[in-house]
């Protein structure tokens, strides 16, 4: 049981044991990354040497489609450098007339990993990739454009919205109308306190003209 066992895993990971394999590509998940079918089972390859822009990127669409126009449905040959994890990181090659590195760089849809590209390939396509910018093709139309090892970078660091406080609206003080009473004169404490002091309505004279005499009985 054990030695069917390892049977089966052997021919699973026969394009990871073998520098050379050839396969169908069924998908294309970016520019620079395919699923690749090889003898009914799907292999997850990565193109060596060049990085196209990430999907969030500008170009990063562009770059997915020009692979999908070139490959997708196709046969291509898979060149292993090494193996990533369950990843084949190759050159893949169209027919074996020119690989998807070269089309890439010449369109202005990738970068050459400078110091990580040491195949003796690299070279060209360092050269397809300065003619492309000297031509501003692809993003080298852009005016700085930005490497997706970079990008990554740049969109994981972000700067911290500045929250402003909001200014209290200031109260303006109510003016308030003092209303001035006219003073009026104090009842004399000597008139309350002595009713004889408060002055009396003069009593009406009597008339001066004398009554009429009674004459005597």
């Amino acid at each position: 049981m054990k030695s069917v066992l390892l049977a089966c895993f052997l021919v699973l990971q026969m394009p990871l044991a073998f520098a050379e394999w050839e396969g169908v590509v069924e998908e294309v998940v970016s520019g620079d990354t395919l699923k690749v079918n090889y003898e009914g089972g799907l292999y997850n390859v990565r193109l060596y040497g060049v990085a196209a822009p990430k999907l969030s990127q500008p170009y990063g669409a562009a770059a997915k489609e020009a692979t999908c126009n070139l490959v997708l449905g196709r046969s291509v040959d898979v060149h292993r450098i090494y193996a990533d994890g369950n990843t084949d990181v190759a050159i893949v090659y169209i027919h074996d007339q020119y690989s998807i590195q070269a089309y890439l760089t010449g369109a202005g849809l990738a970068w050459v990993h400078n110091g990580a590209c040491k195949e003796d390939i690299c070279v060209r396509w360092q050269s397809m990739e300065t003619q492309a910018r000297d031509a501003s093709h692809g993003l080298w139309a852009s005016a700085n454009p930005v490497p997706p090892w970079n990008w990554k970078t740049s969109q994981t660091v972000k700067k911290k919205p500045v929250v402003r406080k909001k200014k209290k609206p200031v109260r303006k003080p109510v003016k308030r109308r003092i209303m001035t009473r006219t003073a009026q004169p104090e009842k004399s404490l000597e008139t309350v306190e002595n009713p004889s002091a408060v002055q009396k309505t003069p009593a009406p004279v009597e008339s001066s003209v004398p009554k009429p005499v009674q004459p005597a009985s």
